[in-house]
């Protein structure tokens, strides 16, 4: 008899795996069983694999759902380096020797109830603008010339359609576009900081001058303020940056005050919020939500005290007063060439007012503005 020994068993496996198109997994190779000898005590005997050793071949097919096997692979595969990889620091430039074109489009609705029955009202105006960028003399500040190209507008009010379009001034029937067409082609030179933040505008007067100057009396000159100027420039840039890296769905605040004199002035604050990356036209952009409320403050501004008797106190007469301001959008951002490719908003307000049919009434006029604003080319300056 032989004395008792130690034996191990030893099982091997070899196998291949092959994921057919049909959504078919097979698994084939086979099994070995072999005992093994691990002692030598007793009768001699070759110590090793034991004569008694199998063989067995398998193969396995089954039908895999893919798509979560795919989610599987691709989240283990990115799991600890996918935070890292979407942070990005958000830097806005104008680059110098660049020439930037944009179309800006903004679209207004409101509703009147007089005496019972209501009125629409919409406008659609339209401009094409560029803004050429160029080195300072101080090697510091940038100097930015900006040009409208194109100014267009469309008003249905009450089912009565006018409007006016500068590339088509034998159609302004009525002389509305005139003023408007003024500004077409007129250079509007201002200077931006080492933080590319617009400071001036060089030659403001003599751009308002082509409007026939400013004044309570002239209702095309008070749009085009020195503010409301430097705002449009901005339309391409965020109203604050965040203080470092951000990765998706990380938010910070923003603010601005755009004053309207005659008028007032709007207050805006806001949030930023990261999305994550995207494309927008086959460009890498970051995806940026927008959302603020807005403050109206009708009382005149910092106008001179008989210009706001014009405007502001007419506004004071009709008891006007603009609440519930809102603002939310998307804006596509170019990180790579620091500016704006698309910003899309949503303004909504609602204006109360004396009832002309009834003035010891209130009306309540709801107004919603959507603003686009595009970059639709880059390129040298000439």
């Amino acid at each position: 008899m032989w004395p008792k020994r130690k034996h191990r068993a030893v099982i091997t496996m070899k196998s291949t795996i092959t994921l057919s198109a049909g959504g078919f997994i097979s698994i084939r190779g086979g099994v070995g069983h072999c005992l093994k000898n691990e002692s030598s005590a007793g009768p001699r005997q070759p110590q090793g694999f034991l004569p008694s050793c199998d063989f067995t071949l398998f193969s396995i097919t089954m039908k895999l759902p893919l798509r979560s096997l795919f989610t599987f692979i691709a989240s283990t595969l990115c799991a600890g380096s996918v935070s890292f990889a979407q942070a990005i620091e958000l830097k806005q430039q104008w680059r110098t020797g660049k020439k930037y074109v944009q179309s800006m489009q903004m679209q207004q609705a409101s509703t009147m109830d007089m005496g019972g029955q209501k009125m629409e009202q919409k406008m659609t105006m339209n401009m094409d603008m560029s803004t050429a960028v160029r080195a300072h003399e101080d090697g510091k500040q940038k100097r930015l010339t900006m040009k409208y190209d194109r100014m267009a507008m469309q008003m249905n009010m009450g089912g009565q359609e006018m409007g006016f379009d500068s590339a088509k001034p034998e159609d302004d029937k009525l002389g509305m576009g005139k003023q408007f067409a003024a500004m077409v082609g007129k250079d509007l030179k201002m200077i931006a900081n080492d933080q590319d933040e617009v400071t001036e505008i060089e030659n403001f007067e003599e751009f308002i001058g082509a409007l026939g100057g400013g004044g309570a009396g002239n209702p095309v000159a008070q749009m085009f303020t020195k503010d409301a100027l430097t705002d449009m420039v901005k339309q391409s840039a965020l109203r604050g940056l965040p203080s470092g890296p951000v990765k998706p769905g990380d938010s910070w605040p923003w603010s601005y005050k755009l004053n309207m004199p005659q008028v007032g002035a709007v207050g805006i604050k806001g949030t930023y919020t990261y999305k994550g990356s995207g494309q927008k036209g086959g460009v890498p952009c970051a995806e940026i939500a927008v959302d603020a409320k807005m403050n109206f403050d009708l009382g005149g501004g910092e106008a001179p005290a008989a210009e706001a008797g014009g405007a502001a106190a007419m506004m004071k007469a009709m008891g006007m007063k603009m609440t519930g301001g809102r603002m939310s959008g998307t804006i596509w951002f170019d990180n790579a060439l620091g500016m704006a490719r698309e910003t899309q908003m949503t303004q909504e307000m609602e204006m109360t007012m004396n009832n002309p049919a009834a003035p010891d009434q209130k009306m309540t006029i709801p107004m919603k503005q959507l603003v686009t604003v595009t970059l639709t080319k880059v390129e040298d300056v000439k």
